[in-house]
C-alpha cells in the first residue's frame, strides 16, 4: 500500500514540475518580447514575432533588418564558437573560472547559422542568449581563443547576452563591425 503513496507523490512531482516549467518559459517569452517591444519603440522599429522559421523576431526599420534568434541557456555556462555552423554550450559547476561539467552543441541554432538574408536593406544577425552567460569565446584557430563583444562579427552575424541587449543596442543596429 505503500507503493500507492510513493507513486502518487511522484506524479504530483512531476505534475508541478511541469507546471512550473510552463509558467517559466511564458514568464521568460513575455520578458523578452516586452524587452524588444521597449528597443523597437524607443528607436523607431517594427518588432515582428515569428513562429516556424529559423529566427524568433524581426525588428526593422527603414535602413535595417534585424533578425533576433533567442536562445535560452543556463546563467552559469559559457559558449564558443567552433566554426560557422558548430557553437558549443558548457554549463555547470559551483564558481567562475572552472572546468564545467556539462557540454552540449547548439544544434538548434544551425538553421539560422547556414540561413543567408539578402535584402534592399542592411541585414544584421543576431544570436540572443537569454538570460545570460559568463563568457562567449570564438575559436581563432586550432588553439587560440578570443573573447566575442557585440562589436565583433563572428561568420556574419552578432552575438550578445540578453542582459547587455538594451545597454549595446545601438551598437548592435549601427555600430562598425570587427571582422
Amino acid at each position: 500500500m505503500e507503493w500507492i503513496y510513493t507513486g502518487a507523490l511522484f506524479v504530483a512531482g512531476g505534475i508541478l514540475f511541469i507546471i512550473f516549467s510552463i509558467y517559466r518559459g511564458i514568464k521568460d517569452n513575455k520578458t523578452i518580447t516586452e524587452v524588444l517591444n521597449c528597443l523597437a519603440e524607443q528607436n523607431n522599429m517594427k518588432l515582428s514575432i515569428v513562429s516556424k522559421k529559423e529566427y524568433n523576431y524581426l525588428l526593422e526599420d527603414d535602413d535595417v533588418k534585424i533578425y533576433l534568434n533567442v536562445i535560452k541557456i543556463p546563467s552559469n555556462s559559457s559558449v564558443t564558437i567552433n566554426s560557422r555552423n558548430t557553437w558549443c554550450l558548457r554549463w555547470g559547476g559551483k564558481r567562475m573560472g572552472r572546468s564545467y561539467p556539462n557540454m552540449r552543441y547548439m544544434n538548434e541554432l544551425v538553421p539560422f547559422l547556414k540561413k543567408d538574408y539578402s535584402d534592399d536593406k542592411k541585414v544584421v544577425k543576431v544570436v540572443v542568449l537569454y538570460p545570460n552567460t559568463e563568457v562567449i569565446l570564438k575559436y581563432l584557430n586550432e588553439s587560440e581563443l578570443a573573447t566575442v563583444t557585440v562589436s565583433d562579427l563572428s561568420y556574419g552575424m552578432k552575438v550578445i547576452r540578453f542582459s547587455d541587449l538594451e545597454d549595446d543596442f545601438l551598437n548592435l543596429k549601427n555600430g562598425k563591425d570587427k571582422k
